[in-house]
């Protein structure tokens, strides 16, 4: 088996880019050099006082079939910019404020980048791997991951005014599945809202990776990561499956810590293993045919003691950051529904599982995780 993924999709905002709101921040230095003395406490009070008045006027968005109109959308950031200037009380260099404040939209200061973000892209790239980012966003996106220094990782760049389609509608994500000629299931989609970025996209067959960069936006989805870090070892995998933790009988966690399974597992999969397994039920026949397709490969094997079954272990990375291994007693009749793994450290206690939590397993092919 190749990789599952031939491409990896990502939202923006809150996933490569923080929008956490110190724009005003911005704006004050952009006045400042225009010779306006204000402080950030007041700059922040207009701007909340020129947003709500914003809002007043329609959106470019249509709620129903969710296309969008550029030009309303524009209008609405125009009214915005506006009126901060007027309760700035700036009356010299007007037009040459609204024009700096639009600059610095697609500048570095008021959407930052993640620091985790420009090594995560440079490893999908060096993958081999097709990126894109589908967002909602202006037409300038282009221009703004060009200011961050990380356009030229990106094949391809999806924004909803630029196409007149806003997530969380299909239509954005299928005019990127459009443009790469690729199956949903070919695709990885990573981003922060659980709606948009998860729900919307698998439901179209994509994978989705759930982004929490938040603690207090917690969602029981799966893969769920915190970082980009880990992201290329998701995306690389030969095969992603997930299911949902449940108590086992104990058998294999019992096999598993006999002397002389831990001894060959130490020695082959080059790490010492945690008492106890962490059993998964594949609950979806995606899942379960993917596991069917991974068994018929020989795996580590683990040589039996006079009376005990052999068995064979299959790497992966749990949630695509802690390195683990399926184990996979050789005996008639054994689950095609149900993996049990082991790692060097209690699953649970290290990802805040409990029963019925959901869980990825990345198989990265034969050889134990690096």
């Amino acid at each position: 088996m190749g990789s599952a993924f031939k491409a990896v999709f990502l939202d923006i905002g809150g996933t490569v880019l923080e929008t956490n709101d110190a724009s005003h921040e911005v704006y004050v230095e952009i006045l400042r050099w225009h010779g306006y003395d204000v402080t950030n406490e007041d700059a922040k009070v207009w701007l909340d006082g020129a947003r709500r008045e914003s809002r007043r006027l329609p959106s470019g968005r249509n709620g129903s079939d969710f296309t969008i109109s550029p030009e309303r959308e524009r209008a609405r950031r125009d009214l915005m910019v506006e009126s901060f200037l007027r309760r700035a009380g700036v009356e010299n260099g007007f037009n040459a404020l609204l024009e700096a404040i639009y600059y610095s939209w697609i500048g570095t200061k008021v959407f930052p980048l993640y620091s985790d973000a420009s090594l995560a892209l440079r490893a999908l790239k060096e993958a081999g791997l097709f990126v894109a980012a589908v967002s909602n966003w202006e037409s300038r996106l282009p221009a703004l991951l060009a200011s961050h220094g990380i356009r030229d990782y990106f094949d391809l760049v999806v924004s909803s005014e630029s196409e007149g389609y806003a997530k969380p509608g299909t239509r954005l994500f299928e005019v990127a599945l459009e443009r790469t000629g690729l199956a949903p299931e070919q695709v990885l989609y990573v981003g922060d809202d659980p709606e948009s970025d998860v729900r919307v996209p698998e439901s179209l067959g994509m994978r989705s990776v759930y982004l929490q960069r938040r603690p207090d936006r917690p969602f029981d989805h799966s893969p769920r990561l915190t970082s980009l870090e880990p992201l290329v070892s998701l995306a690389t995998a030969q095969a992603l499956i997930r299911g949902r933790a449940e108590r086992g009988g104990g058998e294999a966690a019992r096999f598993t810590q006999l002397d002389w399974v831990r001894e060959q597992l130490s020695e082959r999969l080059g790490f010492d293993t945690f008492p106890g397994t962490l059993n998964l039920r594949l609950d979806e026949s995606r899942d379960v045919n993917d596991w069917k397709r991974l068994c018929q490969q020989s795996g580590v094997p683990i040589d039996p003691s006079p009376g005990y079954c052999a068995a064979r272990c299959y790497p992966v990375w749990v949630e695509g950051s802690v390195p683990g291994a399926v184990v996979v007693p050789i005996v008639p009749d054994y689950p095609d529904d149900v993996v049990e793994v082991v790692a060097p450290k209690s699953l649970r206690a290290t990802l805040g599982l409990d029963d019925g939590s959901l869980v990825s397993l990345a198989f990265p092919g034969p050889a134990a995780p690096d």
